[in-house]
């Protein structure tokens, strides 16, 4: 049985190499992550095969591919150093092959598109059918027949309304709101959705106003009015300098 191991004179001979790739490199100040790009090779393979770690690199027919890549992205032609490395009768892989390419990237095969075909076919199928499934029953619920028993049910439902006394609306008590400045404060105030006020309110004045429906106050500081509804004077309507939107509406008896 044939030894595969690698020998001492195996790994010396990839270490050489991979030196000088690297050095190659580095002349033309390219780093591991550049090459890869050129070369399509992983970096993690592009630094083993500088370094000469067998344990990491993979077959070596593949190893002679790399090299052989590594030096063409430099503009050398690396085939020789490739051949140097033992391939056990192997010959070299082109990387530009299908093979080397499924080293960075899974292959679709021809079955995994028709698998893909199917299953893609089935699921609008099977969407197709719900869909179709649930306009039937939705035309099938539009068209069934009211049943007389519902329409009794309605009718005595509209004469049990019509026999129900009506109720007084609750009566809303007029709304009266007295504004006074603390300090000078822009104001607006709109009364049952029509404009009362808008400007500067200076410091000392007051104004007040009723409304019947709601009343809107907008002030830009809100820290600076004291506001009074139907004579309870009400918290502060926020800090000094804030701008604030407050709706008020009478209380209903």
């Amino acid at each position: 049985m044939t030894d595969h191991r690698p020998t001492a004179e195996k790994i010396a001979t990839l270490q050489n190499i991979g030196c000088s790739l690297r050095q190659l490199r580095q002349e033309h100040s390219l780093s591991i992550e550049e090459i890869a790009e050129r070369t399509r090779i992983q970096p993690r393979l592009l630094r083993a095969l500088e370094e000469g770690q067998l344990d990491i690199l993979p077959e070596p027919v593949y190893i002679q591919g790399m090299i052989k890549k590594y030096g063409e992205s430099l503009g050398v032609n690396a085939l020789e150093l490739a051949k140097s490395v033992p391939a056990d009768q192997m010959q070299i892989v082109s990387l530009k092959s299908n093979r080397w390419d499924g080293f960075n990237r899974p292959q679709i095969r021809p079955v995994h598109l028709y698998l893909s075909y199917i299953f893609m076919l089935l699921a609008a199928i099977s969407a197709l059918s719900h869909s179709l499934n649930n306009s039937i029953q939705s035309l099938e619920a539009a068209n069934k027949p009211v049943a007389a028993d519902t329409k009794l049910a309605a009718v005595k439902s509209t004469e049990t309304m019509a026999e129900q006394p009506t109720v007084n609306a609750a009566v809303n008590e007029p709304l009266e709101l007295e504004i006074s400045a603390k300090s000078t404060s822009w104001v607006k105030v709109v009364v049952d959705g029509q404009p009362a006020f808008e400007g500067r309110l200076k410091a000392g004045n007051a104004k007040t106003w009723t409304a019947k429906r709601e009343l809107i106050l907008t002030t830009g500081n809100a820290g600076g009015l004291v506001v009074t509804k139907n004579n309870t004077q009400l918290p502060e309507l926020g800090a000094p300098g804030e701008k604030r939107e407050v709706k008020f509406q009478p209380e209903r008896s």
